[in-house]
């Protein structure tokens, strides 16, 4: 539900939100982030930068893209990670301790991007609020 007199907040978009811009309520950059974070990979690097979180992007050949170690910048973690056709997102802690790991391949549906992931209470609840957004957004 959308509070009036508050800044519209990610968790609150669960509404049609086509409908929403036709009708005025919501403007085209809230309703494109809204759309971004129906893709698993993207909802991933928001809920972990949220969480104080940094992500280090690489291919599966061990090397990091060199300007996405330890990133906390959204736009530069979506540009590294979508430059191949897989990808791994590893997450850190502000010690940068390893917390998780997905495994990002492209070509699959939104909801399937990440194809795998570590299996840790960190991402198991990220996957479950991740699931739960996307059924009711859906």
């Amino acid at each position: 539900m959308i509070k009036t007199g508050k800044p519209i907040e990610e968790k609150d978009i669960v509404v049609n939100t086509e409908r929403l811009s036709n009708l005025g309520i919501l403007d085209n950059e809230t309703i494109k982030q809204a759309k971004q974070l129906m893709k698993a990979h993207l909802n991933l690097a928001k809920y972990c930068l949220n969480q104080g979180y940094s992500i280090t992007v690489h291919y599966g050949n061990g090397e990091g893209k060199e300007d996405c170690e330890y990133s906390t910048d959204f736009k530069n973690i979506k540009e590294c990670v979508e430059a191949c056709d897989e990808a791994y997102m590893n997450i850190y802690n502000q010690n940068k301790q390893q917390v998780g790991w997905a495994y990002i391949v492209f070509g699959n549906d939104d909801n399937e991007l990440v194809s795998d992931y570590g299996d840790n209470k960190f991402m198991n609840d990220w996957f479950d609020s991740y699931q739960t957004m996307y059924e009711e957004v859906r």
